[in-house]
């Protein structure tokens, strides 16, 4: 067989082989997070990736929240302004043991507010999963023992069955409330 011929064929396994890796690699699961998002997640946590999250979690979320909820994305207007803001849980970074064995990984909440050009990042905790709180619900603060209403969209993190937080944003930052206990 000629050089060309097999250069030739060489290539298209090659490119064949790419879309094969491309069309593995787009999991129905897997949230399509807006490029900006991804380039502020690649510069601030690097080699930053999903939690895995239990079938049971995405069970009760897509049965309890709704049919597309993702325990690891949100969409909302955190601020009241009006624009969509989203919140993605990540996780980077290993946790060592006292024997330097990994035990697990750092989890993040990373809160990206819509600005006119581009997004605005704010990191939190995070546990198992997110969902999103709408505007006007209401809940308990088991801090100060009170009910009260979300005044915009908001965060919930929680620990399946077991705890949750709600970040609210006020005062141009995210404020932590134990919402669930």
């Amino acid at each position: 067989m000629p050089a060309g011929h097999m250069n030739s064929i060489l290539l298209i396994f090659f490119s064949l082989s790419l879309v094969l890796h491309a069309l593995v690699s787009q999991d129905s699961s897997t949230p399509n997070l807006p490029p900006e998002v991804i380039s502020a997640l690649d510069e601030r946590f690097p080699h930053w990736r999903f939690p895995e999250v239990s079938d049971e979690i995405r069970d009760f979320l897509k049965k309890n929240v709704a049919p597309d909820a993702r325990p690891e994305f949100i969409e909302g207007d955190f601020n009241g302004d009006g624009k969509l803001d989203c919140a993605v849980l990540i996780e980077q970074g290993a946790v060592p043991n006292e024997s330097g064995e990994t035990i697990g990984y750092n989890v993040y909440i990373a809160a990206f507010m819509k600005r006119n050009a581009g997004y605005k990042l704010y990191v939190m905790g995070g546990n198992e999963y997110v969902t999103l709180v709408k505007k006007g619900d209401k809940d308990y603060d088991y801090e100060t023992g009170k009910t009260f209403t979300y005044d915009n969209d908001a965060i919930f993190t929680g620990i399946f069955e077991k705890a949750g937080t709600s970040y609210i944003f006020e005062n141009g930052k995210f404020r932590a409330i134990i919402t669930s206990d």
